[in-house]
């Protein structure tokens, strides 16, 4: 159900509170449901949903860098144990292309990454 409330998100405009929702889902249904007996289901609504996201990319991208909470809140939703306080860094390329990728570094020295 989260890949179809994805897509009802990403059809409207987007808010904060949106984008916030909007990357918890999309961390969640990407680690969360990978149940083998719908994985054609699955892969059929990954690719509606890159698809929507890909057209308001920028909007979310700006919204997710001007409030890194949103990945730190995201990630917590799938793992047991997650550091409350992470910096994210947007990921650049070699020709320092803006991108969908983030990286965290944690006290212990963990790395986290979303993309």
């Amino acid at each position: 159900y989260y890949q179809q409330s994805i897509l009802a998100l990403l059809s409207g405009e987007l808010y904060q509170s949106d984008v916030a929702l909007l990357i918890r889902m999309i961390v969640r249904a990407r680690n969360l449901f990978t149940d083998g007996n719908k994985e054609e289901e699955i892969h059929s609504n990954d690719v509606d949903m890159k698809y929507s996201f890909s057209r308001s990319a920028d909007i979310i991208l700006g919204i997710v860098v001007e409030n890194p909470w949103i990945m730190t809140d995201a990630l917590s939703s799938v793992f047991q144990r997650c550091p409350t306080k992470l910096k994210w860094r947007p990921w650049r390329n070699s020709t320092m292309d803006r991108t969908p990728c983030f990286n965290a570094r944690c006290t212990a020295g963990n790395v986290y990454s979303m993309n």
